[in-house]
């Protein structure tokens, strides 16, 4: 009998730790507030560094709460996401409007803001789907080219070794050249300050050297 009653508490400990990280997990009203409200104040400021991180704390918190509990943080998540439709509509609007306006070939940096304001995270993620599209088509119309909500991709020549120095240190003497300094190359063997070939420093006029016009 004592075998058995050992062996039912043993049981029973255990079913008590597989669920406490359940209890551990539950969803907490007060932290989801306090995230939402970290949010808001983003949002209002339009600094939106922490803001996604903000909405995902929130999210986070509202996991195992009763629907009760999720209803007002529900509310306050819509009224956050208006705001970011708002600003974004704002931001976007007055740019096309400006770059409609200008002088042909002076509203391009206009046009490449709004298109990355509409690519930007809380655009993307929290602004209200048929405003971002709307914006979308009209910048299309204004551009002649659809809007993603692809990144724009930087390329960079690759620095590939060669058998007798390699193709940095060629194109740091071509900067070098030209009078060039400060954006050579950097990393590899491409050459030291001086311009020359295989030394390994990894860094080329970008203090001067060779880049320098004699």
């Amino acid at each position: 009998m004592r075998a058995i009653g050992f062996g039912a508490s043993i049981m029973a400990a255990f079913a008590v730790e597989a669920f406490l990280p359940v209890i551990v997990e539950a969803g907490d009203v007060a932290k989801a507030k306090r995230a939402l409200m970290w949010a808001k104040d983003t949002a209002q400021s339009e600094k939106w560094n922490d803001f996604d991180t903000n909405m995902k704390k929130a999210a986070a918190e509202m996991n195992g709460l009763s629907d009760a509990e999720k209803a007002p943080l529900l509310a306050e998540i819509a009224a956050i996401k208006a705001m970011v439709t708002k600003s974004v509509e704002d931001d976007v609007n007055k740019r096309l409007d400006r770059a409609a306006k200008a002088d042909p070939g002076m509203g391009k940096m206009d046009l490449q803001r709004a298109e990355m304001r509409l690519k930007s995270d809380e655009a993307v993620n929290y602004a209200d789907a048929a405003a971002i599209e709307k914006l979308k088509a009209r910048l299309a119309g204004m551009t002649g080219a659809p809007v993603t909500n692809t990144p724009p991709v930087t390329t960079t020549p690759p620095v590939t070794d060669t058998a007798d120095g390699d193709v940095a240190g060629e194109a740091c003497e071509q900067h070098a050249g030209a009078g060039r300094s400060g954006d050579c190359c950097i990393g590899g063997s491409a050459g030291d300050s001086t311009g020359d070939e295989g030394s390994g420093s990894g860094a080329c006029a970008g203090d001067g050297g060779a880049g320098e016009a004699e």
